[in-house]
């Protein structure tokens, strides 16, 4: 047995046989640099693009709240329609390569094309605004999906891919750390679209080295799969729908990383805090990608997975009765929210692959890349949920951009970075505590009955 401590060769937080290990160190480094890049051009759009559009093109918050509710909606829906194409494709180069490929270059392009929209009339912007985040949405989709998928056909060994999915996630996180770093400070100096053309072009950079080094060597049976039976497939597996569902009710009301930025600027007073607040929210969700792998190790995912959330839950609501008026107390709550955030994050993709193995293994049919579609489809309609529920609820609580906030709209802020998402995180501590039941020891053996 062999403890390895190096992420390309995979971290000490597991420990196995040299000879099961199926992928080399460069094509490990090449899938985690693939998300970090990508996750440069998602964040500095899923945090920084509401910003931009009401403050910077004075379109107003209910306006984008709807646009961002039906662009993502619309993309979540492209996420199942892609699946279901990957499942029934034979692309000659590969089965998830090509679509990598292909959003490897989109991707970063249309990043740069939301925060290039001049300044014309109102119904430009707001046509502008549209196209490009529409469009932007599509092309993650084509990132994302098969990026997930195609860890299914890199290595049959699954404390292998567990680890690849946990180190992927820290590196898609470290995206969003370089990102908080850097993107104000470019903004400040030389604008919005200088900052997003300088991020785009290290997310490209980063996102095509997958393309020289990744490799699928492993073919299962039963992939192409006519439409009518992957939809039941997906719902003959309960655990996908269980797991994805309770999801979706913790993601529709994770409003506190939408109006984190709004927080930062009214609430502290200071655009300085915005890449401050991402910093101390970042950090912690990568030490969870750390500690998480050993902890599920000993414990199993389902018994970290719920403590976690019970403890999120704990410390929403004590942020909200203590206040922000202490900025010590809110680095804290910040960084305890992030440790928490950061178990789901690492966690979401294994439970994914964990209801692919159990839905072969239920139905005889593997439908890889719709299973994976479902988890950016969960996301995505969360998300759509969440940041229109954001842009409505910032109208209501009465935001004007640009100006001194009154005291009944930095409360309603605030709401928004505590409450809202603790009720959130309580029905997904309801449903997957009740309803789902899959361990790994399960997965062990459908993983083998399905080679």
């Amino acid at each position: 047995m062999n403890t390895l401590a190096n992420p390309f060769t995979d971290t000490g937080a597991f420990t196995w046989n040299d000879t099961m290990r199926e992928t080399n160190p460069k094509e490990r480094a090449s899938y985690y640099v693939y998300f970090l890049g990508q996750n440069m051009s998602f964040f500095i759009v899923n945090t920084y693009a509401m910003l931009f559009f009401t403050d910077r093109l004075g379109i107003s918050a209910a306006v984008i709240g709807t646009l961002f509710f039906v662009a993502r909606i619309w993309a979540a829906v492209n996420d199942l329609i892609l699946g279901v194409i990957i499942d029934k494709s034979h692309i000659k180069s590969g089965k998830y390569k090509p679509w990598i490929n292909m959003a490897s270059i989109a991707l970063p392009i249309i990043t740069i094309s939301i925060f290039a929209i001049p300044d014309i009339s109102m119904t430009g912007k707001i046509t502008l605004a549209s196209i490009t985040y529409i469009l932007w949405g599509m092309a993650y989709t084509v990132s994302d999906v098969p990026g997930f998928s195609i860890i299914t056909v890199m290595t049959t060994n699954a404390d292998e891919r567990n680890t690849m999915l946990s180190l992927s996630r820290m590196f898609a996180l470290s995206g969003l750390l370089v990102v908080s770093v850097v993107l104000m400070p470019i903004v400040n100096s030389y604008g919005w679209t200088t900052a997003a053309v300088c991020i785009s072009a290290v997310s490209f950079l980063l996102m095509n080295f997958q393309r020289f080094f990744v490799k699928e060597r492993h073919f299962t049976r039963n992939e192409s799969i006519a439409v009518g039976k992957i939809l039941k497939c997906l719902f003959g597996n309960k655990y996908l729908l269980i797991y994805y569902g309770a999801i979706t009710v913790w993601f529709s009301c994770s409003t506190s990383m939408i109006v984190s930025s709004y927080f930062a600027v009214y609430n502290l007073g200071s655009h300085a805090y915005i890449g401050i607040l991402m910093i101390f929210m970042v950090i912690p969700i990568l030490m969870a990608s750390i500690f998480v792998p050993p902890l599920i190790k000993k414990f199993g995912k389902n018994r970290v997975v719920l403590i976690s959330a019970i403890t999120n839950i704990t410390i929403f609501v004590t942020y909200y009765f203590i206040g922000y008026s202490n900025i010590m107390v809110v680095f804290l709550m910040m960084t305890l929210n992030g440790l928490c955030s950061g178990v789901l994050n690492v966690t979401y993709p294994m439970y994914t692959a964990d209801c692919i193995e159990y839905g072969a293994w239920k139905t005889g049919e593997r439908t890889t890349g719709f299973s994976f579609a479902m988890q950016t489809f969960t996301t995505k309609l969360a998300q759509a949920v969440s940041a229109g529920v954001a842009g409505f609820l910032l109208t209501a609580f009465g935001y004007v951009p640009n100006v001194e906030q009154s005291e009944s709209t930095l409360k309603g802020i605030f709401s928004m970075m505590t409450l809202v998402p603790a009720t959130g995180v309580l029905g997904f501590v309801i449903i997957f505590g009740l309803f789902y039941k899959l361990k790994e020891s399960d997965v062990e053996k459908y993983i083998k009955g399905n080679l």
